[in-house]
């Protein structure tokens, strides 16, 4: 009777773990002849036929199955499992066609191999039940190999069992291993129900009871686990679908708050809005913010403003991070604090929010909480400038005008003041009025000088109102008339403008304009 241990495995895949193996059943099987390896044969000797005679010896083959197992290659790039005179395929499919006990035994975190990924020789194999022995189940592992094996040795094997393949059924014999469990299966059982019974009475019911509870309880876990992902799953569904519809509500609500805020509204916006602000909405916070800023709807409250403003940035919306800036930079609500307003203008322009570009820029170019950095103020206003922002025009224009940050160039100055003029920053008017008037970057042009410095001035730039009353004074790009000069003059001086109040004492005091009493003006 044949009574042999037969390792299969293939060098370059756990080959350790082989002689592990080895050493282990030699330890457990004391007198039982192991098969390895064929560093042995003589030459000359046929490979094939004797591997299949050392096969023959044997009771049980062990098929150590690795990572690298399946999809082994030989110098071709050929996979050799597919190749017949592979010495790992020759021994198992002399095996299988010898009837022998055949168990797979997996090695580390690999899957059995499917019927469809085995040769046609070889997919029997994937039918057999196998034993998984990892790096957590080592010392389960190798116990239930060994029992495995221990059971193969005590069943009748090849030829001598045929008689018993008449009026049997196939069945396999579950081993229970720690929480998991080692199948050996695929071969006959023993002769009969009770002959396996009075061979092992007590131990081989009690491991099949123990195999079938535990089996069992495994089923009810993986079932109560499924319940709970489909009851967790359809939370989330229920959950997802209540915040879309949510969204969909605050939309809506918030498109209102708009429309009734862009019409001037400002009460019933602030009341469509709180609701929206106090349920975590950014943007509606940051319209109730700028109400209580500036006291549209509401009283005005600056520190209900930063309140609202701090719960918008906190959520990362820009335009709150930049009206927060401002607050800190004015010390209205909170205490004057440049770092801090650089802090949050800074947060809003990373994310290319222009008007703190500009206002990050403006921080530079005065070192207000930062040291003073014309070339850093430069590159935020071009950042700002670029998005086509009429105040970091009329900046950039400046810097280019002063030579600050960038070397002096009128033609650029020209360029970006006129990007700003023709959005209506009447800052860059008056410049370029400045720009006309004294031939810089541009022909010397009194009657532009004059059109850009009106355009200026009706908008209340008290600089252009002053140079328009000036060109007014001395007829250059309009017809002398001192009494247009003493309105523009007038109208600057009132705003505070130094050169006006002292160019309209002037024509007062040479009798070119009626004296206007201070109380009238």
């Amino acid at each position: 009777m044949s009574s042999g241990i037969f390792i299969n495995y293939r060098r370059g895949d756990q080959p350790g773990f082989a002689l592990l193996v080895y050493e282990r059943l030699k330890a457990a099987f004391p007198g039982v002849p192991l098969f390895m390896d064929v560093e042995d044969l003589r030459p000359g000797t046929d490979f094939a036929d004797y591997l299949d005679r050392q096969v023959d010896k044997c009771a049980v083959l062990l098929v150590l199955i690795g990572d690298r197992w399946l999809h082994a290659v030989d110098d071709s790039g050929q996979h050799r499992l597919d190749q017949d005179k592979d010495f790992v395929r020759i021994e198992i499919v002399s095996a299988l066609n010898r009837g022998k006990w055949v168990i797979p035994v997996l090695v580390g975190n690999v899957q059995m191999p499917r019927e469809d990924q085995l040769p046609l020789p070889l997919k029997p194999l994937a039918g057999r039940h196998y034993v998984h022995i990892t790096s957590e189940s080592y010392k389960d592992g190798f116990h239930g190999l060994i029992r495995g094996v221990a059971s193969a040795l005590k069943r009748p094997t090849g030829r001598s069992r045929a008689w018993m393949m008449l009026g049997l059924a196939l069945a396999g014999l579950s081993v229970a291993l720690g929480g998991a469990y080692v199948v050996i299966a695929n071969g006959p059982r023993e002769p009969t129900a009770r002959a396996a019974t009075a061979e092992q009475p007590a131990q081989a019911v009690e491991d099949r009871r123990k195999a079938q509870e535990a089996a069992e309880a495994a089923r009810r876990k993986v079932a109560e686990e499924e319940a709970r992902k489909k009851a967790a799953e359809e939370d989330a569904r229920k959950k997802a679908a209540d915040e879309d519809a949510q969204r969909r509500t605050d939309a809506a609500a918030f498109a209102m708050g708009q429309t009734a805020y862009n019409r001037d509204d400002y009460a019933d916006a602030f009341r469509i809005m709180k609701p929206l602000a106090e349920r975590g909405h950014a943007r509606a916070q940051t319209y109730l913010g700028f109400m209580y800023q500036t006291g549209r709807g509401v009283p005005q409250d600056y520190g209900q403003a930063v309140a609202w403003y701090s719960k918008a940035s906190a959520q990362g919306d820009a335009i709150a991070q930049n009206n927060l800036g401002d607050l800190y930079w004015d010390g209205r609500g909170v205490s004057k604090d440049y770092g801090q307003a650089m802090a949050w203008y800074r947060k809003a322009a990373d994310q290319g929010q222009a008007t703190a570009q500009t206002n990050l820029g403006l921080m530079y170019e005065n070192g207000h909480g930062v040291a003073q950095d014309y070339g850093q103020a430069v590159a935020w206003y071009r950042k700002a400038a670029d998005q086509g922002f009429a105040i970091a025009q009329f900046n950039l224009g400046f810097s280019y005008r002063e030579g600050r940050g960038v070397p002096k160039d009128d033609g650029q100055a020209i360029a970006w003041y006129r990007k700003a003029a023709d959005q209506g920053n009447a800052g860059a008017q008056s410049d370029l009025g400045f720009m006309y008037e004294n031939g810089r970057g541009v022909a010397r042009d009194n009657g532009q000088a004059v059109a850009w410095y009106r355009k200026a001035a009706e908008q209340g730039n008290a600089i252009a109102q002053a140079n328009l009353g000036a060109m007014y004074e001395y007829g250059r790009g309009v017809p002398q008339d001192f009494g247009q000069a003493a309105a523009w003059y007038r109208k600057a001086a009132e705003q505070g403008n130094l050169r006006a109040k002292t160019n309209l004492g002037a024509l007062e005091e040479s009798g070119k304009v009626p004296k206007v009493p201070s109380s009238k003006r």
